[in-house]
């Protein structure tokens, strides 16, 4: 029960009839029809302030119980100590406590809002120096977040300084963190994400977003052009544009930022530092996996060359390291081996009876099983030995055509040993071992491992869903080497000629980097590449999937300077003395006349040498 004091006019509250639940619970419905009489940024936030505000009052002021026989509802004034009681509740003064209050708060927001927008007129920042100077007052010190509020809003709406928005958001925020939620929050969550729409980080706006939607009241509107708005659906309807965008862009990103995603039955998070987050509708829709995939509560893990493709996080190393040792075969064998035999050497494990999965058809690439679904997941392997056993094999060929390379490769271009083995071989060499490692197909360190498993913990704890299986699926595996020994026909048995030079890396570009590079020669037809004709490969370069990394070295190809016929003698004289070895004095003698018979200058020539 809550009565004013007869004495002092000091408002009260004693415990005797339980008052306070029912202040917290009934309060809000007159609070609101005070603020919507005020009106100005939005009546519906205004009544929470005034809930808020007045909450503090009452705890203020209430007052210490004392018994005094033959009273049900006690009182004891802790401003001026009268007591006094009463035995019927009907003397309750809740209602007119509920109106003096909202009168005496009210008439303070209108006069900060009034004084706002005076200097919005003038000068938004005068009005973020006033907000400024009621932060650090102390009669203001529980309408903080509600004026770090008003400052987002001037900063995005007025300044345009989405950064300053953002960080007094973050203040706001911190404010409120040990509180019950309240619209103060909502509102602050709502001002950030917007922000961070304005600013085009979407990863962060889609995670705000869904914050919000799942703490945000029921009850709780928004002013907008479209009307008043429930906050719950208008956070809801910023979040699914903010996934949907999000998958469009994400294999678009550097790989260190698309290396891992955890599939999920339900969003409750979109994601932590380490490792990101899709429900099953929402995975970006050129990503491919294994034949059975993908699945909720599953870790997933992308290729380092091949953009689309991502595996199960238990398996991937193997099928890395199994997808490494047929591509070098293939190669091996294009380029007249007679005989290959792998053999797994020093294989090891830290966790004995680690169950593994996996079974593959064929010696095609990754790329091709990937499509036409030759993957079964019903082996089980009782050790990192016995896995990586079972690539064990000798096959023998009867080699006719000249060495050459497939069309197409994954690994070829990322492994200069292999670039190497190519040129000696046209050389005419007879014999080669090569040793692939299994911790060189861990694309997941260590340390890095660690950091996944823990947020993958947390995100699978918060539905329950982390089980002891889930624990064991995160051993790190010892390195184990795989030793490929080869045996090449005599160059002289082979018919036909061998290439003067390995071909270029274009011949093992994917269609999408085809595509784009024909994107880049279509603009460099028309001029240079200028801010506009950036905007539209960019655009491409993020449909097709290309790391910003590679599309520049795509559009290096073809933006280097076009060499004429003697320019280009001149380039495979420097080429073929380089693999030689170094040019030394009397190479450069060669050079130099070869330089003076095609009428090349010396700074041109410098130029070609660096090609």
């Amino acid at each position: 029960m809550i009565q004013k004091c007869p004495h002092c006019g000091c408002w009260c509250e004693t415990e005797g009839a339980g008052i306070l639940d029912r202040f917290g619970q009934g309060m809000g419905k007159s609070i609101d029809n005070v603020a919507t009489a005020l009106g100005g940024e939005d009546p519906g936030l205004l009544s929470s302030f005034l809930g808020g505000a007045i909450g503090t009052y009452t705890g203020a002021v209430r007052g210490a119980f004392k018994a005094v026989f033959g009273f049900k509802y006690e009182f004891v004034c802790p401003n001026c100590g009268f007591e006094w009681g009463t035995d019927d509740p009907a003397d309750d003064q809740y209602d007119e406590f509920i109106e003096e209050r909202s009168e005496h708060y009210s008439e303070m927001y209108s006069s900060i809002n009034e004084e706002i927008e005076k200097r919005l007129k003038k000068d938004p920042q005068k009005a973020i120096t006033y907000l400024d100077t009621l932060l650090q007052d102390p009669d203001y010190e529980d309408e903080r977040a509600y004026l770090y509020r008003r400052q987002a809003l001037i900063y995005i709406n007025y300044l345009e300084d989405n950064e300053s928005a953002i960080a007094v958001c973050n203040k706001g925020i911190e404010l409120l963190e040990d509180d019950e939620w309240s619209q103060d929050e909502s509102f602050l969550w709502y001002y950030k994400y917007m922000a961070e729409e304005n600013l085009g980080r979407t990863w962060q706006a889609r995670r705000d977003a869904l914050y919000l939607y799942n703490n945000v009241g029921e009850d709780e509107t928004i002013v907008s052009d479209e009307g008043k708005l429930q906050l719950e659906d208008v956070a809801l309807k910023a979040f699914n544009e903010f996934d949907e965008e999000y998958s469009n862009l994400y294999l678009g990103f550097e790989y260190k930022d698309r290396k891992s995603f955890l599939v999920v039955p339900q969003y409750t998070n979109t994601g932590t530092t380490h490792v990101d987050v899709f429900h099953l509708s929402s995975i970006p829709k050129d990503i491919t996996f294994p034949v059975g995939h993908p699945v909720e509560n599953q870790l997933y893990i992308g290729h380092p060359y091949l953009p689309n493709l991502y595996l199960p996080y238990e398996t991937y190393q193997y099928n890395f390291v199994e997808d490494r040792v047929r591509e070098f075969c293939e190669i091996a064998q294009t380029l007249g081996a007679t005989e290959i035999t792998v053999e797994a050497l020093n294989t090891s494990q830290m966790s004995k009876d680690r169950s593994s999965s996996r079974s593959i058809s064929g010696g095609a690439s990754y790329k091709e099983r990937s499509a036409n679904g030759a993957y079964d997941d019903n082996q089980n392997y009782s050790s990192v030995e016995k896995k990586y056993q079972a690539l064990n094999f000798h096959q023998e060929y009867y080699p006719t055509e000249p060495p050459h390379l497939p069309e197409k490769m994954v690994w070829y271009e990322h492994e200069p040993r292999w670039q190497r083995l190519y040129n000696q071989r046209l050389k005419g060499i007879l014999t080669h071992e090569e040793r692939i490692e299994t911790r060189n197909s861990q694309v997941v360190s260590g340390s890095e491992l660690q950091d996944i498993k823990a947020d993958v913990k947390y995100l699978l704890e918060i539905k329950g869903e982390w089980t002891e299986m889930m624990e064991e699926k995160f051993t790190q595996e010892e390195n184990a080497i795989l030793s490929i020994k080869v045996k090449f026909a005599p160059l002289s048995e082979l018919t036909g000629k061998a290439p003067a030079k390995a071909p270029k890396s274009a011949d093992s570009l994917t269609p999408q980097e085809k595509e784009y590079l024909e994107e880049v020669k279509s603009t460099l037809e028309d001029g240079e590449i200028g801010p506009r004709e950036r905007k539209s490969l960019e655009r491409n370069r993020i449909r097709l999937g290309i790391s910003e990394t590679r599309a520049k070295q795509l559009e290096a190809t073809v933006s280097a300077p076009q060499l004429t016929e003697g320019e280009k003698e001149y380039l495979e004289e420097v080429r073929a003395m380089l693999e030689d070895g170094e040019i030394g004095s009397r190479e450069r003698k060669t050079l130099e006349r070869h330089r003076i018979r095609l009428g090349i200058s010396e700074e041109r020539a410098k130029q070609i040498e660096s090609m």
